[in-house]
């Protein structure tokens, strides 16, 4: 028994050290999380709400892959909503479960703790195996995930992170941004072009001297 003790704490300690490794990886790759969410419209008029329905992947079950490489589909839509509109966009990216379970469910555990039980404690995570139900399970996990991040419960690196992972499109424009310039007709301003002025042509000394006589005789 204390070998069998010993042996859970050290691959606990390995998949820890994996799992720190992996988010160090994936913080250098994101940057600046506040930065990042700011693009997807946090930190504004309202919170993002993010939505997600997983489905299982046409064609990916075979009988010569593991069931922990059966690929599924994420179907996800988030919606910002701005004070001058909104913004919804959609997509859907395709995970195995060994890829939902080590890259986002583990992550996702360890980093809320002891709230993870109290958020999670009726949508427990797929089992080992691919068992039946699988499909069902990992729904009901990521909409429950999907309305911890709404209600703003994830720190501001795990939900960089989890979108990260769903491969949620970053948007390039503001939109609040561009709808303020378009609404201000604001156009780059173009350069005027210098005008030279013309020289003045200075008159002669010899004509100078004959006007200067000119005026000399109609004085006298």
């Amino acid at each position: 028994k204390p070998e069998r003790r010993r042996s859970s704490k050290c691959s606990q300690s390995t998949r820890d050290s994996i799992q720190s490794e992996e988010h160090h990886r994936l913080m250098e790759h994101i940057g600046d999380s506040r930065r990042y969410l700011w693009k997807f419209g946090y930190f504004r008029d309202t919170q993002p709400e993010l939505s997600i329905h997983v489905t299982e992947h046409d064609g990916s079950r075979s009988w010569l892959s593991s069931s922990e490489d059966q690929t599924y589909d994420l179907q996800c839509k988030l919606k910002s909503t701005f004070s001058r509109g909104e913004r919804m966009a959609e997509w859907t990216c395709q995970k195995s479960l060994s890829e939902l379970r080590s890259k986002l469910h583990d992550h996702v555990k360890k980093e809320l703790g002891t709230d993870y039980k109290t958020h999670f404690q009726d949508t427990r995570f797929a089992h080992h195996g691919g068992l039946p139900g699988t499909t069902k399970r990992l729904d009901a996990w990521f909409k429950t995930l999907a309305n911890v991040a709404n209600e703003g419960h994830l720190k501001n690196d795990l939900l960089a992170v989890f979108l990260d992972q769903l491969q949620a499109p970053v948007p390039q424009v503001d939109p609040q941004l561009e709808q303020f310039r378009k609404e201000l007709h604001v156009e780059p301003v173009p350069e005027v072009p210098k005008v030279q002025e013309p020289e003045v042509q200075k008159a002669p000394k010899e004509v100078a001297r004959h006007i200067e006589a000119e005026h000399l005789l109609v004085a006298l």
